[in-house]
C-alpha cells in the first residue's frame, strides 16, 4: 500500500470524540463523517496535499494546497452536521489570498470566530509573507498589512508550525525561507490587539526547523 500523510480531518474527528463524549448517537455520526468521501451529491475538494484546515464555528474550513502541479486558492466548507461538503461563494472584486501550500492557517479572535492565514509557498516557488484572516460569517477575507498590523513583522516562510494557544492569541515556530533557510524563531500574534511580537525564550529552545 502506497504510503500517504495522515489527513487533518482525522485529527478533528478524533478530538470530536474528546468534545461530544462518547455515546453511540455521537460515534456514529463521526464514523459517518469519516466515510464522507463516498457520498454523492456535494462538492468535494479535489486531492491536495499542503492545504490549510480548521474547525471553524462548527464547521471544517480548508483553503489552498497543491495536487503535485498546480496551486490553489479555493476555500471549501464541510458541514458537521449534516455531513455535506461546499464550496465558498466567490464574489468578483473581493479580495483573497493568492494560491499556496504549506501555510499557516489557525482560529483565533473572539468567540473564535475568524481563521488567520500567513506566509506559505506560493505558485512562483517562493515562500511568501502576507496575512489574511477569514470571517465565520461572512466568509469574506480581509488583507492585513504593516501599515495595519502593529510589532515586528515575520519574514517569508513556509511549513512553519502555526497554532492558536487559546482564543486570541496565535503562535508561530520555525518554517523555512525561499532561499531554503530554515528558521528557529518564534512570534506571537494577538487577535484583539491586532499585532505580532518576537518572543524571546527563555534556556535552550528547539533549534531550527521546518515542516513542524
Amino acid at each position: 500500500m502506497q504510503r500517504r500523510m495522515l489527513h487533518p480531518i482525522l485529527l478533528l474527528l478524533a478530538s470530536s470524540f474528546l468534545v461530544q463524549g462518547v455515546d453511540a448517537a455521537a460515534k456514529g455520526r463521526q464514523l459517518a463523517a469519516a466515510n464522507m468521501f463516498l457520498h454523492t451529491g456535494q462538492t468535494l475538494p479535489t486531492g491536495r496535499q499542503g492545504a490549510g484546515m480548521v474547525l471553524l464555528k462548527g464547521n471544517v474550513v480548508t483553503f489552498g494546497g497543491d495536487d503535485g502541479g498546480d496551486y490553489m486558492d479555493d476555500v471549501h466548507i464541510y458541514n458537521i452536521v449534516e455531513d455535506f461538503w461546499r464550496n465558498a461563494p466567490v464574489i468578483p472584486g473581493d479580495p483573497s489570498p493568492p494560491a499556496r501550500a504549506h501555510m499557516g492557517f489557525a482560529v483565533a479572535g473572539h468567540s473564535a470566530d475568524v481563521a488567520f492565514l500567513f506566509g506559505g509557498l506560493g505558485a512562483d516557488g517562493k515562500a511568501r509573507d502576507d496575512f489574511w484572516s477569514l470571517n465565520s460569517a461572512t466568509l469574506k477575507w480581509t488583507s492585513h498589512t504593516r501599515a495595519n498590523v502593529q510589532g515586528p513583522w515575520p519574514a517569508e516562510r513556509h511549513s512553519m508550525a502555526f497554532d492558536a494557544v487559546d482564543s486570541d492569541t496565535i503562535i508561530i515556530f520555525g518554517g523555512v525561507s525561499s532561499t531554503g533557510q530554515v528558521y528557529d524563531d518564534v512570534y506571537k500574534f494577538t487577535a484583539s490587539g491586532n499585532a505580532f511580537e518576537l518572543v524571546t525564550s527563555i534556556g535552550a529552545g528547539p533549534g531550527d526547523r521546518k515542516s513542524v
